[in-house]
Protein backbone atom coordinates (compact mmCIF):
# COMPACT_ATOMS: atom_id res chain seq x y z
CA UNK A 1 0.00 0.00 0.00
CA UNK A 2 2.82 2.67 0.76
CA UNK A 3 5.20 1.10 -2.50
CA UNK A 4 1.94 1.32 -4.41
CA UNK A 5 -0.19 4.59 -3.33
CA UNK A 6 1.53 6.78 -0.42
CA UNK A 7 4.72 6.58 -1.38
CA UNK A 8 4.10 8.95 -4.63
CA UNK A 9 2.25 11.53 -2.35
CA UNK A 10 4.69 11.86 0.06
CA UNK A 11 7.89 11.56 -1.47
CA UNK A 12 9.88 14.54 -1.50
CA UNK A 13 7.31 16.60 -0.20
CA UNK A 14 8.48 19.28 2.16
CA UNK A 15 5.02 21.04 2.91
CA UNK A 16 5.56 19.80 6.58
CA UNK A 17 2.19 21.77 7.23
CA UNK A 18 0.09 20.53 5.15
CA UNK A 19 1.36 16.64 5.96
CA UNK A 20 0.83 17.42 9.64
CA UNK A 21 -2.75 18.86 9.49
CA UNK A 22 -4.07 17.44 6.44
CA UNK A 23 -3.04 13.99 5.79
CA UNK A 24 -2.12 12.97 9.78
CA UNK A 25 -5.72 15.04 10.81
CA UNK A 26 -7.38 12.82 8.15
CA UNK A 27 -5.60 9.64 9.15
CA UNK A 28 -7.04 10.88 12.86
CA UNK A 29 -10.51 10.94 11.53
CA UNK A 30 -10.54 8.08 9.64
CA UNK A 31 -8.74 5.25 12.32
CA UNK A 32 -11.35 6.85 14.73
CA UNK A 33 -14.48 6.09 12.46
CA UNK A 34 -16.17 4.18 15.31
CA UNK A 35 -16.76 7.92 16.68
CA UNK A 36 -16.91 10.29 14.22
CA UNK A 37 -18.78 8.50 11.89
CA UNK A 38 -20.79 6.53 14.03
CA UNK A 39 -24.13 8.62 13.77
CA UNK A 40 -24.42 7.99 10.23
CA UNK A 41 -27.37 5.04 9.47
CA UNK A 42 -24.95 3.09 7.19
CA UNK A 43 -22.92 0.47 8.57
CA UNK A 44 -22.91 -2.62 6.17
CA UNK A 45 -24.07 -0.73 2.87
CA UNK A 46 -27.01 -3.60 2.54
CA UNK A 47 -30.45 -3.64 1.79
CA UNK A 48 -31.36 -3.94 5.54
CA UNK A 49 -29.07 -0.80 5.96
CA UNK A 50 -31.32 0.86 3.48
CA UNK A 51 -34.24 0.29 5.34
CA UNK A 52 -32.77 2.40 8.29
CA UNK A 53 -34.21 6.18 8.71
CA UNK A 54 -31.93 8.70 6.82
CA UNK A 55 -30.21 6.40 4.76
CA UNK A 56 -31.16 7.09 1.85
CA UNK A 57 -30.28 10.84 2.59
CA UNK A 58 -26.73 9.81 3.72
CA UNK A 59 -25.95 7.33 0.77
CA UNK A 60 -27.29 10.06 -1.51
CA UNK A 61 -24.76 13.09 -0.19
CA UNK A 62 -21.94 10.28 0.22
CA UNK A 63 -22.66 9.29 -3.40
CA UNK A 64 -22.64 13.06 -4.85
CA UNK A 65 -19.49 14.11 -2.66
CA UNK A 66 -17.55 10.75 -3.98
CA UNK A 67 -17.97 11.77 -7.38
CA UNK A 68 -17.40 15.21 -6.94
CA UNK A 69 -14.08 14.46 -5.48
CA UNK A 70 -13.79 12.11 -8.44
CA UNK A 71 -14.21 14.65 -10.93
CA UNK A 72 -11.77 17.36 -9.40
CA UNK A 73 -9.47 14.15 -9.12
CA UNK A 74 -9.36 12.75 -12.20
CA UNK A 75 -8.76 16.01 -13.63
CA UNK A 76 -5.68 16.89 -11.68
CA UNK A 77 -4.35 12.91 -13.03
CA UNK A 78 -5.12 14.46 -16.39
CA UNK A 79 -2.87 17.30 -16.26
CA UNK A 80 -0.15 15.29 -15.32
CA UNK A 81 -0.74 12.81 -17.88
CA UNK A 82 -1.84 9.97 -15.99
CA UNK A 83 -5.31 9.85 -16.64
CA UNK A 84 -5.14 6.55 -19.17
CA UNK A 85 -3.44 4.28 -16.58
CA UNK A 86 -5.71 4.90 -14.04
CA UNK A 87 -8.62 4.58 -16.32
CA UNK A 88 -7.48 1.28 -17.00
CA UNK A 89 -6.45 0.23 -13.39
CA UNK A 90 -10.29 1.10 -12.19
CA UNK A 91 -11.71 -0.23 -15.36
CA UNK A 92 -9.98 -3.54 -14.60
CA UNK A 93 -11.51 -3.03 -10.95
CA UNK A 94 -15.03 -2.62 -12.02
CA UNK A 95 -14.95 -5.30 -13.89
CA UNK A 96 -13.95 -7.61 -11.04
CA UNK A 97 -16.08 -6.07 -9.02
CA UNK A 98 -18.85 -7.04 -11.72
CA UNK A 99 -17.34 -10.74 -11.70
CA UNK A 100 -17.61 -10.65 -7.86
CA UNK A 101 -21.33 -10.11 -8.02
CA UNK A 102 -22.65 -12.31 -10.44
CA UNK A 103 -21.61 -15.30 -8.15
CA UNK A 104 -24.76 -17.10 -6.89
CA UNK A 105 -25.50 -17.07 -3.05
CA UNK A 106 -23.10 -14.88 -2.09
CA UNK A 107 -23.10 -11.06 -1.47
CA UNK A 108 -20.21 -8.54 -2.05
CA UNK A 109 -19.38 -6.65 0.81
CA UNK A 110 -16.94 -3.55 0.55
CA UNK A 111 -15.12 -3.48 3.84
CA UNK A 112 -13.50 -0.55 5.08
CA UNK A 113 -9.99 -2.04 4.40
CA UNK A 114 -11.29 -2.76 1.05
CA UNK A 115 -13.11 0.61 0.40
CA UNK A 116 -9.52 2.30 1.14
CA UNK A 117 -7.98 -0.07 -1.18
CA UNK A 118 -10.07 0.54 -3.98
CA UNK A 119 -9.89 4.29 -3.36
CA UNK A 120 -6.13 5.20 -2.61
CA UNK A 121 -4.40 5.05 -6.45
CA UNK A 122 -6.75 7.81 -6.63
CA UNK A 123 -5.21 9.91 -4.39
CA UNK A 124 -1.23 9.34 -5.65
CA UNK A 125 -1.20 13.43 -6.37
CA UNK A 126 0.69 15.83 -3.93
CA UNK A 127 -2.37 18.21 -4.08
CA UNK A 128 -3.82 19.49 -0.32
CA UNK A 129 -7.17 17.51 -1.03
CA UNK A 130 -5.49 14.43 -2.41
CA UNK A 131 -3.46 14.57 0.87
CA UNK A 132 -6.40 14.57 3.10
CA UNK A 133 -8.21 12.08 0.98
CA UNK A 134 -5.19 9.43 1.30
CA UNK A 135 -4.69 10.30 4.95
CA UNK A 136 -8.80 9.52 5.44
CA UNK A 137 -8.10 6.23 3.67
CA UNK A 138 -5.19 4.79 5.58
CA UNK A 139 -6.85 5.82 8.31
CA UNK A 140 -10.28 3.83 7.22
CA UNK A 141 -7.90 0.79 6.31
CA UNK A 142 -6.07 1.31 10.11
CA UNK A 143 -9.78 0.90 11.67
CA UNK A 144 -11.64 -1.49 9.49
CA UNK A 145 -8.66 -3.86 10.05
CA UNK A 146 -8.10 -3.42 13.98
CA UNK A 147 -11.99 -4.33 14.46
CA UNK A 148 -12.95 -6.37 11.91
CA UNK A 149 -9.88 -8.21 10.69
CA UNK A 150 -9.37 -9.12 7.10
CA UNK A 151 -12.90 -9.90 6.09
CA UNK A 152 -13.75 -11.62 2.70
CA UNK A 153 -15.35 -9.17 0.07
CA UNK A 154 -17.81 -12.37 -0.32
CA UNK A 155 -20.43 -12.73 2.48
CA UNK A 156 -23.48 -14.79 3.24
CA UNK A 157 -26.60 -12.84 4.34
CA UNK A 158 -26.17 -14.27 7.69
CA UNK A 159 -22.33 -13.13 7.95
CA UNK A 160 -23.63 -9.74 6.80
CA UNK A 161 -25.94 -8.60 9.34
CA UNK A 162 -23.90 -10.68 12.39
CA UNK A 163 -26.34 -10.78 15.14
CA UNK A 164 -28.51 -8.60 14.15
CA UNK A 165 -29.85 -11.38 11.32
CA UNK A 166 -32.13 -12.88 13.47
CA UNK A 167 -32.81 -10.35 16.13
CA UNK A 168 -35.85 -10.31 18.41
CA UNK A 169 -38.07 -7.43 17.76
CA UNK A 170 -39.50 -5.14 20.84
CA UNK A 171 -42.78 -5.59 22.14
CA UNK A 172 -44.03 -2.66 23.39
CA UNK A 173 -46.47 -2.33 26.27
CA UNK A 174 -49.36 0.68 26.07
CA UNK A 175 -48.04 3.76 26.37
CA UNK A 176 -49.15 6.21 28.76
CA UNK A 177 -50.46 9.56 27.62
CA UNK A 178 -50.62 12.96 29.11
CA UNK A 179 -52.77 15.23 27.10
CA UNK A 180 -52.59 17.94 29.29
CA UNK A 181 -48.61 18.01 29.48
CA UNK A 182 -48.69 17.04 25.83
CA UNK A 183 -46.29 13.87 27.36
CA UNK A 184 -46.52 10.19 26.04
CA UNK A 185 -44.31 7.59 28.48
CA UNK A 186 -43.09 4.10 26.94
CA UNK A 187 -42.20 1.50 28.97
CA UNK A 188 -40.87 -2.32 28.48
CA UNK A 189 -39.72 -5.47 30.98
CA UNK A 190 -38.47 -8.50 30.07
CA UNK A 191 -35.53 -7.49 27.70
CA UNK A 192 -33.67 -11.37 26.44
CA UNK A 193 -31.17 -11.81 27.89
CA UNK A 194 -28.49 -11.43 25.05
CA UNK A 195 -29.62 -7.81 24.83
CA UNK A 196 -28.45 -4.73 27.68
CA UNK A 197 -31.13 -2.37 26.62
CA UNK A 198 -33.76 -0.09 24.09
CA UNK A 199 -33.27 2.17 21.25
CA UNK A 200 -35.87 4.66 20.26
CA UNK A 201 -36.18 6.37 17.36
CA UNK A 202 -38.27 9.36 17.06
CA UNK A 203 -39.75 11.23 13.63
CA UNK A 204 -36.41 9.36 11.73
CA UNK A 205 -34.32 10.60 14.90
CA UNK A 206 -32.63 8.45 17.74
CA UNK A 207 -33.81 10.07 20.70
CA UNK A 208 -33.19 7.28 23.54
CA UNK A 209 -30.77 4.67 24.05
CA UNK A 210 -30.47 2.83 27.16
CA UNK A 211 -26.94 2.81 28.78
CA UNK A 212 -24.75 -0.04 29.77
CA UNK A 213 -24.49 0.95 33.28
CA UNK A 214 -28.37 2.20 33.83
CA UNK A 215 -30.68 0.35 31.91
CA UNK A 216 -33.64 2.27 32.17
CA UNK A 217 -37.27 0.65 31.40
CA UNK A 218 -39.40 3.56 30.36
CA UNK A 219 -38.76 6.80 27.68
CA UNK A 220 -40.49 10.07 28.01
CA UNK A 221 -41.16 12.27 25.10
CA UNK A 222 -42.69 15.60 24.89
CA UNK A 223 -45.00 16.91 21.86
CA UNK A 224 -42.70 19.84 20.32
CA UNK A 225 -45.45 20.81 17.71
CA UNK A 226 -49.29 20.63 18.22
CA UNK A 227 -51.41 19.33 15.67
CA UNK A 228 -48.88 17.02 14.04
CA UNK A 229 -48.67 13.29 14.38
CA UNK A 230 -44.98 12.04 15.48
CA UNK A 231 -43.82 8.58 15.04
CA UNK A 232 -42.03 5.95 17.19
CA UNK A 233 -39.23 3.17 16.50
CA UNK A 234 -37.82 0.66 18.77
CA UNK A 235 -34.94 -1.77 18.81
CA UNK A 236 -32.38 -3.60 21.24
CA UNK A 237 -29.09 -2.88 22.16
CA UNK A 238 -26.47 -4.81 22.54
CA UNK A 239 -22.97 -3.59 24.41
CA UNK A 240 -19.92 -5.26 23.52
CA UNK A 241 -16.82 -4.98 25.33
CA UNK A 242 -13.71 -3.63 22.74
CA UNK A 243 -16.40 -4.21 20.07
CA UNK A 244 -18.71 -1.83 18.41
CA UNK A 245 -22.54 -1.05 19.80
CA UNK A 246 -24.64 -3.35 18.06
CA UNK A 247 -28.05 -1.53 17.59
CA UNK A 248 -31.37 -5.42 16.38
CA UNK A 249 -33.87 -4.62 14.05
CA UNK A 250 -36.00 -1.70 14.53
CA UNK A 251 -39.86 -1.89 14.37
CA UNK A 252 -42.14 -0.75 12.41
CA UNK A 253 -43.33 3.22 13.15
CA UNK A 254 -45.78 3.94 15.94
CA UNK A 255 -47.74 6.61 15.22
CA UNK A 256 -49.02 8.93 17.81
CA UNK A 257 -51.55 10.63 16.17
CA UNK A 258 -52.20 15.12 16.62
CA UNK A 259 -55.68 13.97 18.61
CA UNK A 260 -53.74 12.04 21.40
CA UNK A 261 -54.71 8.18 20.39
CA UNK A 262 -51.84 5.35 19.83
CA UNK A 263 -51.19 3.59 16.95
CA UNK A 264 -49.02 0.72 18.07
CA UNK A 265 -46.33 -0.68 15.21
CA UNK A 266 -47.22 -3.48 12.98
CA UNK A 267 -46.19 -6.48 14.19
CA UNK A 268 -47.02 -8.68 11.30
CA UNK A 269 -44.26 -8.15 8.89
CA UNK A 270 -41.66 -6.00 10.87
CA UNK A 271 -38.14 -4.34 9.24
Amino acid sequence: MYYCCIHYSLKRLTAQFEKTILWLGGCWLGALSNLTFERLPIQRLTLHDFQQPGAIFTVVAIVLTVCLIGIFQAWAFRIEGRMPQYLTLYACLGLLLIALVAIPRTNVRIHHYILALLLLPGTTLQTRPSLFYQGLLVGLFISGVARWGFDSILQTPKELFGNDYNSVIPQIDMPRIDNINNGITFSWSNIPSEYDGMSVIVNDIERFRSTEDHNESNFTWTRYKQMEAEYFRFAYVKYEILKENSVGKFTKPGTWKSDGTWIPPEQDSPE
